[in-house]
C-alpha cells in the first residue's frame, strides 16, 4: 500500500466515521501530526493529506504539527475541541499521555480516527478506527531479515544486532520492539533481547554500548 493510498484512506475512514452527519454539507477535518519534517515519511504524508482534502470540495483541514512535543500536541487536541471540527485524525507523539485529550475528543462528539502510531489500549474505547501499519510484524520480520542473512554469511554465531527503539513512549517504537522480541515464536531460536532508545530529534545518533541483540536472537 502507497503513502498516498494511506492517507486517501485515513481520510475517508474519518469522513465515514461521521455517518450521515456529513452528508450535503461542508464539514472540517482537524489532524495533529507527530513530527512533520523529521523525516520524508511524515512529510510525505503530510503533502499526501491536504492533497486528498482538497480534491474535496466539501472538506476544509485544520492541519497541525507537534513538532515531535507531547504537551503541544494535547494543546492542539483541546484546541480543535474547542473549534467544534466535524472528525479529527492524530498521528500520536506518545500513545498514553494523548489518552486524557483523546477522551475530551470522544466526550465532545467528535469521532477521532488514530493514525500511524497507535495509542495505547487503555485509549481503544475513545476512536472510532485505527489505520496504520502492523509494527510488530514489521519488528519481527526485520529481526527474521537480519538473522537469514546473518547465517548465509556464516556469523549467526557471532553477528549480533543493535536495536534502536526510537522515542520511549512513541507506540510504534514500542510494537516493533515487541515485534523483534516475538521473532523466537516465528522460529528463531530464543535468547536475550535488548535495545537502546533514541529521541528523534536528536541531530546524531549515540553509539550504542549496551543491549546489543545476539542473532539469532
Amino acid at each position: 500500500m502507497t503513502r498516498n493510498t494511506k492517507l486517501s484512506l485515513a481520510c475517508t475512514t474519518a469522513l465515514i466515521a461521521m455517518g450521515g452527519a456529513a452528508a450535503a454539507q461542508t464539514y472540517t477535518i482537524g489532524i495533529t501530526q507527530n513530527n512533520v519534517g523529521v523525516d520524508s515519511y511524515q512529510t510525505t504524508y503530510e503533502q499526501a493529506f491536504i492533497a486528498a482534502a482538497e480534491a474535496n470540495p466539501d472538506v476544509e483541514v485544520v492541519v497541525l504539527d507537534a513538532g515531535g512535543d507531547v504537551a503541544r500536541q494535547i494543546a492542539q487536541i483541546q484546541d480543535l475541541v474547542q473549534q467544534e471540527v466535524d472528525a479529527m485524525i492524530i498521528w500520536p507523539t506518545n500513545g498514553q499521555a494523548v489518552i486524557p485529550a483523546v477522551r475530551q475528543a470522544h466526550q465532545a462528539g467528535i469521532p477521532v480516527v488514530i493514525t500511524n502510531s497507535n495509542i495505547a489500549e487503555e485509549g481503544f474505547d475513545f476512536i472510532r478506527s485505527f489505520s496504520g501499519p502492523d509494527n510488530v510484524t514489521q519488528g519481527a520480520r526485520s529481526a527474521e531479515i537480519m538473522c537469514e542473512r546473518f547465517t548465509a554469511l556464516g556469523i549467526q554465531d557471532e553477528a549480533r544486532i543493535v536495536q534502536i527503539t526510537g522515542q520511549p513512549g512513541y507506540t510504534t517504537a514500542i510494537e516493533r520492539a515487541e515485534g523483534v522480541r516475538a521473532a523466537p515464536a516465528r522460529g528463531l531460536p530464543e535468547r536475550d533481547a535488548g535495545g537502546q532508545p533514541a529521541r528523534q530529534l536528536e541531530p546524531r545518533r549515540q553509539p550504542a554500548r549496551d543491549g546489543s541483540l545476539p542473532c539469532p536472537i
